[in-house]
């Protein structure tokens, strides 16, 4: 962890010697604040015994490749309901023998739903998007509509996930977090670390509160251990997304 401190000031000090602005500041604040998540990340896939990462909202793959990088090589599932990122998804889990994708949403009952897709692909949503968010990124505006299928994770749970298998829930779902969790119950039992993205502000109508989330996190058994800023407002530099980390309590 030590090393990975010391290269996080390296990197502050000399962004702050090219540009000492707030947007700067805010651009090193984030890079030394992700930098400090992945090693905690690591550690606690580590120390948690991890057999199986469900990667829920996995887009392209990126969550999933980052946890390769961290050294992570056991079982992965991605799970990605729109059809050109899937493409991609597909693709690079193809070249990985433990890496299965599957294609579709995860929600607390089986549906299929149309689904807004967003100019720049990560910010596409089950959910209709706020204004808070078109302003602070207008590439997230929805270019136009998929019809996708939305299934539950416990009916998914005997196929896809061992009885014995300790289990890291990755949740990037652009506020259907509280959906995702409510059919997820059983499968929240074999759990022991969680990654979640979390709202403080309204970026979608209708989207789980960063309190509720952490509630039920709490509730099932978890504890925080790492927040770090995600996506922050440009103008007012107001933190819109952030990204926790909880492990389930001894």
């Amino acid at each position: 962890m030590s090393r990975g401190m010391n290269a996080a000031k390296r990197t502050v000090r000399r962004m702050l010697e090219r540009d000492g602005s707030i947007p700067a500041l805010d651009r090193t604040a984030r890079l030394t604040s992700g930098l400090l998540s992945r090693l905690i990340l690591r550690r606690v896939l580590l120390d948690e015994n991890v057999s199986l990462l469900l990667d829920v909202g996995a887009n392209e793959g990126q969550f999933a490749l980052e946890t390769r990088r961290l050294g992570y090589r056991r079982s992965i599932v991605s799970f990605e309901p729109l059809s050109v990122p899937y493409e991609k998804l597909e693709e690079r889990a193809a070249h990985d023998p433990r890496w299965e994708t599957r294609r579709c949403a995860l929600g607390r009952r089986s549906a299929k739903r149309m689904m807004g897709v967003s100019a720049n692909s990560v910010s596409s949503s089950l959910l209709q998007i706020d204004e808070t968010h078109l302003r602070a990124e207008p590439a997230s505006r929805f270019v136009r509509e998929e019809k996708v299928e939305v299934v539950r994770l416990d009916s998914l749970r005997g196929e896809l996930v061992p009885p014995d298998a300790p289990a890291c829930l990755k949740l990037d779902t652009q506020g259907f977090e509280m959906d995702v969790l409510a059919g997820a119950q059983r499968t929240l039992g074999q759990v022991r670390v969680v990654h979640v993205e979390l709202l403080p502000a309204v970026l979608y109508e209708d989207q789980a509160k960063m309190p509720e989330v952490i509630s039920v996190l709490y509730d099932a058994g978890f504890e925080m251990i790492d927040l770090n800023r995600e996506f922050v407002d440009p103008v007012t530099r107001h933190v819109l997304a952030c990204n926790g980390i909880f492990v389930r309590r001894p």
